[in-house]
């Protein structure tokens, strides 16, 4: 992944200190690429230590990691920038959904929609994932089916007691973080439960564990000028759509 897939993944779990020197980078990215950690500190007006924890918290393993990375990233991305607002999100959900267009595998979703027809559905989504997990539901309930939505850590380490092989768990983690989920993935192996991760990092671990995974395209941050206006665009909105293209094919192809 690129620096600013990391950071459009992570940005949401960032403290606020976090965020802050994250936007600073954001800001004039240059710094970094032309300074070592000292110097991009002081231009910053933070410590380095600041710096080199966000670049941990982006899973790099240093400084001089983030470093090249957001050097080779500048390089290869020189789009002549929008001058519109409005122009500058639409052109970040459109370079998003393109890519989505290329990243799902139809044979997959086929697979899905198998294990919809014939097993009780269980969504699980913590935090910011509770919603598209919420959403699935909902969406299901418009297909005449019942599904729960598990999406707190207190309910999520009391489902393997009531789930079995009659069940598909569908996990939905901008993330992918084992933290949260690795020791309840293992019971839930355990009592022969299909796996579904939704997540928009290809390099979770997760993944390995599950019966189906779809990685999703994060939404790019997109850089804009004025210090009220986002940096940051909420990845829900990808599982959104594809929670709509789930039922398009559940749809088509339930009976």
């Amino acid at each position: 992944m690129n620096p600013m897939q990391k950071i459009s993944i992570y940005y949401a779990g960032l403290t606020k200190a976090e965020k802050s020197t994250c936007d600073l980078i954001l800001d004039h990215p240059e710094i970094v690429i032309e300074n070592p950690i000292a110097e991009a500190a002081r231009l910053y007006n933070v410590s380095p230590s600041s710096i080199l924890r966000l670049s941990k918290k982006l899973e790099y393993k240093g400084y001089s990691e983030f470093r090249y990375a957001l050097e080779a990233y500048q390089k290869e991305n020189h789009a002549t920038p929008q001058n519109k607002l409005y122009a500058k999100v639409l052109d970040t959900y459109n370079s998003s959904l393109k890519e989505m267009n290329q990243c799902i595998d139809e044979e997959q979703m086929l697979q899905l929609v198998t294990l919809l027809k014939n097993k009780n559905v269980i969504t699980v989504g913590v935090g910011n994932s509770s919603l598209p997990a919420q959403q699935f539901v909902y969406s299901f309930y418009m297909q005449d089916r019942i599904g729960k939505c598990i999406d707190d850590t207190i309910k999520l380490s009391f489902l393997d007691k009531a789930i079995n092989q009659d069940y598909v768990v569908i996990i939905f983690s901008v993330t992918g973080n084992m933290g949260i989920y690795s020791q309840e993935v293992k019971k839930w192996k355990a009592a022969n439960v299909s796996l579904v991760l939704i997540t928009t990092n290809p390099d979770s671990k997760l993944i390995e564990d599950m019966s189906l995974s779809f990685v999703l395209p994060s939404l790019p941050i997109t850089i804009l000028t004025q210090e009220a206006q986002p940096k940051y665009l909420e990845n829900r909105s990808i599982f959104f759509v594809f929670i709509d293209i789930v039922m398009a094919y559940y749809t088509q192809y339930k009976d």
